[in-house]
C-alpha cells in the first residue's frame, strides 16, 4: 500500500511547497528503482485520478475564481509531468552515460505527457486558452506591478507603460521558461540520484558530477541561436515577419542552453573546489558564499561552461598533473 500512495502523496507536497517543487520526480525515481515499477507506474495513474476528482469536488469546484479551469488544468499537467519526468529518469538511466542526453530526453517525454493532460482536461480549446492565459498574465503583472510600487515606483510606472508588451513577450518566452524548469529539474534530481543509489549499484554508468561535459554540438547549436537572437535587428523591416517564429524558437531554446551551460560551469567548480579547498567548513563556507552572489557568478559561469568546450580546462590540469607526478617520479 505504501507504494502505492507514498509517492504520489510526496510528490505534490513537494509541488505544494513550492521552495523544493524540483525534487517532485524523485519519490517516483526512487519508487521505480528501489520498489518495483508496476508500483510506480499505478502510483502515478492514483495521484492523477485524485487529483482530478478532488477539484471536481463541490469545494473545489470554483477555486480559483475567473480562472478556474486554467490553474486546475495547469495544476494537474504540472503534477502529470513533474512526477512522469522522475519515471522517465528511471527508465533512461541504463539508455545513457550523458546527463544531458537523459535529462533532456525525460523531459520532453514528461512534457508531452503534461500537455496531453492539459489539454484534455482544458477541453482542447486553443483559442480559449490563449485567452484566459493572457488574462492570467496580467492579473499576476498588476500583483507584481502593486508590489513593486511600494520599492521602486519610477520601474513600476515604466513597466506599467509597457505592459502590454511585457505580458506578450512573457507568453512567448513561456515555452523556454517551462523547459529550463523541468531541465532544471532533470539534473538535480540524476545528481540526487547519483548520491542516494551509490551503495545500490543503481547510476553506476552516470560519472559524478564534476565529470559533466556537455556535447560539443550544442556548441553549434547555440552559435545558430545567438546569431538569430543578435542579427534580428538588422534584418529589413519587411523581412522580420518571416522570421519572427525562427526567432522566437531562438530565444525558447536560449533560455535551456544557457542552463545546460551553467550546469557545466557549476560542474567545472565543483571540480577545482574538491582539490584546492579542504573539506570542511572552509568548503562549506565557499558554497555559501557561492550562492549569496549566484547573481554575479551566474553568467561567469555560463561563460566558463560554454567556452569549456574548446578550453576543456578539467582534462588539461589532469594531464598537467600526470605530467607533473611523472617528472617527479623520474
Amino acid at each position: 500500500m505504501k507504494a502505492l500512495l507514498l509517492p504520489a502523496l510526496i510528490s505534490y507536497l513537494l509541488l505544494g511547497s513550492r521552495v523544493l517543487a524540483f525534487l517532485a520526480p524523485f519519490p517516483f525515481l526512487y519508487a521505480a528503482k528501489r520498489w518495483s515499477w508496476k508500483s510506480a507506474v499505478a502510483s502515478w495513474c492514483l495521484g492523477l485520478v485524485g487529483i482530478y476528482l478532488i477539484f471536481h469536488l463541490a469545494y473545489f469546484s470554483e477555486i480559483g475564481g475567473d480562472y478556474s479551469l486554467l490553474l486546475k488544468s495547469l495544476t494537474l499537467a504540472l503534477y502529470a509531468s513533474s512526477s512522469f519526468l522522475g519515471l522517465a529518469l528511471a527508465f533512461l538511466e541504463k539508455k545513457s552515460t550523458r546527463y544531458e542526453v537523459i535529462s533532456l530526453l525525460s523531459v520532453l517525454v514528461a512534457l508531452i505527457v503534461g500537455l496531453l493532460v492539459f489539454f484534455l482536461n482544458f477541453g482542447g480549446d486553443l483559442s480559449s486558452l490563449w485567452g484566459q492565459l493572457n488574462l492570467w498574465m496580467q492579473g499576476v503583472q498588476k500583483e507584481f506591478l502593486l508590489e513593486l510600487k511600494s520599492q521602486n515606483p519610477r520601474m513600476a510606472q515604466e513597466l506599467g507603460e509597457n505592459s502590454t508588451l511585457v505580458v506578450e513577450a512573457g507568453l512567448k518566452l513561456l515555452p523556454g521558461f517551462w523547459l529550463s524548469l523541468f531541465l532544471f529539474s532533470a539534473l538535480i534530481n540524476l545528481m540526487l540520484a547519483k548520491r542516494v543509489f551509490i551503495f545500490h549499484g543503481l547510476f553506476a554508468k552516470l560519472p559524478p558530477f564534476e565529470r559533466l561535459k556537455i556535447s560539443f554540438g550544442f556548441v553549434w547549436v547555440t552559435i545558430a541561436v545567438l546569431v538569430l537572437v543578435l542579427g534580428k535587428n538588422y534584418l529589413p523591416q519587411d523581412q522580420q515577419s518571416g522570421w519572427e517564429w525562427l526567432i522566437w524558437l531562438a530565444y525558447n531554446a536560449l533560455q535551456f542552453l544557457i542552463l545546460l551551460y551553467f550546469f557545466q560551469g557549476l560542474a567545472i567548480a565543483s571540480f577545482f573546489s574538491e582539490r584546492f579547498l579542504p573539506p570542511g567548513w572552509i568548503r562549506v563556507a565557499f558554497f555559501f558564499f557561492f550562492l549569496v552572489s549566484l547573481y554575479v557568478l551566474g553568467p561567469i559561469l555560463v561563460a566558463v561552461g560554454f567556452f569549456d568546450a574548446w578550453l576543456d580546462l578539467r582534462e588539461r590540469f589532469l594531464k598537467r598533473g600526470d605530467g607533473g607526478s611523472s617528472q617527479n617520479s623520474s
